[in-house]
């Protein structure tokens, strides 16, 4: 058990029995924080982007439902409940929303959220400081509080230390888990291959919507600060975990919400049409079907692409591209149903000339 899970269960002591059910209790009212969340993100940066409010609320539904169909946010809840990723990224995630609020007195809220956030898993601490930064370039009626923000995170890294440093504790160097990490991913083909899939399992394909909204974010803080947190947490998947789809969930989130956001601020039927196709794709290689299934053998198979030798992981993850190829048919399929559909709607629709 990590301090961060113990910090919080231990908060539910006085009203709740069994350890599980404390574990479990927190994981769920994380994943309800997490979806509300990732609605409230995606609405904002709607808002923000100028589209209408029925566009940014549809939006935000479709961001959480969305998410709700994830691995982790069920896996580890309903299955291995005492892990941090969900209530550390739920923490997280409430951060991101105060600190990008436009209330300044609201936004110091940001600094006791930055320390829990970070007290709940060590692997916090970049991404945080990233955008920390980030806000200190951008927004100058915020230096002060972004400084405050990375201090906050400063003494978490410090009282994580401390625990870690207590006797019988060992924490391996960190160059050596970087370079051990790197090198299994970017060091041979099948490497790159199981780190693409991990990728591709911890962000679907919804979350590449997200990517025009690069263009803008170098001078607007409400787009580059989520940035900056989704980049951060994306490097730490590479450098610092095995599994990295896993290590991804933040960088999930954030790009659901950014994502999401701008295809709301652009009323194009061709857009809002590739959002099925894309959710398709996304439900095909998450399999909620399976991964929430409840049974370790199914779920297994889910990862068997990464788990074998190069000559089993092939002909496995030819069969699961397949099935994703599948998902993107009938994805298309529903999509060009939906524009012809339009399509007749407007044209009855069209008085006779």
């Amino acid at each position: 058990m990590s301090g961060g899970s113990s910090w919080r269960v231990s908060l539910t002591r006085p009203t709740l029995g069994g350890a599980w059910v404390r574990f479990f209790v927190v994981d769920a009212v994380s994943v309800a924080g997490l979806l509300v969340g990732v609605a409230a993100l995606t609405q904002r940066v709607a808002l923000h982007l100028g589209a209408p409010g029925s566009r940014a609320r549809h939006a935000a539904v479709i961001a959480a439902s969305a998410l709700a169909l994830g691995v982790y946010p069920w896996h580890f809840s309903l299955q291995v409940p005492v892990n941090t990723d969900v209530p550390s990224a739920a923490l997280g995630l409430g951060w991101l929303l105060v600190v990008t609020s436009g209330d300044d007195r609201r936004a110091w809220w940001s600094v006791p959220l930055a320390f829990a956030t970070q007290a709940s898993r060590d692997t916090w601490a970049p991404p945080l400081l990233l955008a920390c930064g980030v806000l200190l370039l951008l927004v100058a009626s915020r230096r002060r509080l972004a400084v405050a923000t990375a201090s906050a995170v400063g003494v978490a890294i410090g009282i994580s230390l401390l625990v870690h440093a207590t006797p019988g504790s060992h924490t391996r160097a960190l160059p050596a888990v970087f370079h051990a990490q790197l090198r299994a991913k970017f060091g041979s083909v099948h490497g790159l291959v199981v780190y693409l899939w991990l990728v591709a399992f911890g962000l679907g394909a919804l979350s590449l919507f997200a990517l025009p909204t690069l263009r803008r974010a170098r001078r607007d803080p409400v787009l580059a600060v989520p940035w900056a947190l989704a980049v951060g947490s994306a490097a730490v998947a590479t450098v610092a975990g095995g599994t990295t789809d896993r290590y991804l969930l933040p960088t999930l989130v954030v790009l659901l919400g950014l994502g999401l956001g701008w295809v709301a601020s652009w009323r194009s039927l061709a857009l809002d049409v590739a959002l099925i196709p894309a959710l398709a794709v996304t439900v095909g290689i998450w399999r909620p079907w399976e991964t929430m299934s409840g049974h370790v053998p199914i779920i297994l198979k889910v990862y068997d692409p990464f788990t074998q030798p190069w000559s089993i992981n092939k002909p496995l993850l030819l069969q699961h591209l397949a099935g994703i190829a599948a998902a993107a048919a009938v994805g298309a399929v529903v999509a060009g149903i939906v524009v012809a559909v339009q399509r007749r709607t407007w044209l009855s629709a069209t008085p006779d000339a």
